[in-house]
């Protein structure tokens, strides 16, 4: 029997895991998946705990979004061997700083904060907006997302939401990125209105870091540019890095 490498994916910032849709089976057929949801309010430090009494060593890891900046950050700490990064419509850092103008303004933030002690309706509406504004099927992934969140319920309890902000704001690895000392590859969306990084300000920090971009994706890579994604998966598993893994 073939032993399956072990793949630990931290899922989005409050995302029910069905919005993965056929992906999840696909990497599990692959690999020895963990999965982890950002369902509950922890901060950084808690999260690397959790991380560290709960993930395989020497694994795989792929994060989405806020999971990536996770994923970046147990690799920061080395709070467990790693033997690849990959990053889905992530970054190194959320916010925009002096020395890093490809980040969201504190307004941003802000604004979703605002709407978190206000209303978790309006913060879903808001958020399935900014995550799929500017993709190849803008319109229907929106209702899609809409949708899939209702028959879900996801995990929208505020104090979840509010640490998820709060990480947002914190986390910051680009310097641990200029000296990575394993493979790293970036997913990003050509259209990701929640993601401002590029490509180039990417390579800029590292230029072995292995940076590639989907035409007409959005921030929400799982509907109208979920083949496309599974595709550059596939390549990224099977490509000279991946068979050395």
């Amino acid at each position: 029997m073939t032993v399956k490498p072990p793949l630990v994916v931290i899922n989005g910032w409050a995302m029910p895991a069905s919005v993965w849709g056929d992906m999840r089976d696909w990497l599990s057929d692959r690999f020895a998946l963990t999965w982890v949801d950002i369902n509950c309010s922890r901060t950084s430090e808690q999260w690397l705990e959790f991380f560290a009494a709960n993930c395989p060593p020497s694994a795989i890891w792929l994060g989405w979004s806020l999971g990536g900046e996770l994923a970046l950050e147990v690799a920061k700490q080395n709070v467990l061997p790693m033997r690849r990064l990959m990053l889905l419509a992530s970054t190194p850092c959320f916010m925009a700083r002096p020395d890093w103008p490809c980040g969201q303004p504190q307004s941003a933030v802000d604004k979703l904060r605002s709407l978190v002690q206000k209303s978790s309706a309006s913060l879903i509406k808001r958020f399935a907006l900014l995550q799929t504004v500017g993709s190849i099927g803008e319109q229907v992934d929106t209702r899609k997302m809409l949708s899939l969140m209702d028959q879900q319920d996801p995990v929208f309890a505020k104090d979840t939401l509010l640490s998820g902000l709060a990480l947002l704001e914190q986390l910051d690895s680009r310097a641990w990125l200029q000296r990575a000392g394993i493979p790293v590859d970036f997913i990003l969306g050509e259209s990701d209105s929640v993601v401002l990084v590029k490509k180039d300000e990417l390579i800029a920090l590292n230029p072995q870091i292995n940076a590639n971009v989907i035409p007409g994706m959005g921030h929400f890579p799982f509907l109208s540019s979920a083949l496309s994604l599974k595709h550059c998966l596939q390549e990224l598993f099977d490509g000279p890095t991946g068979r050395r893994l």
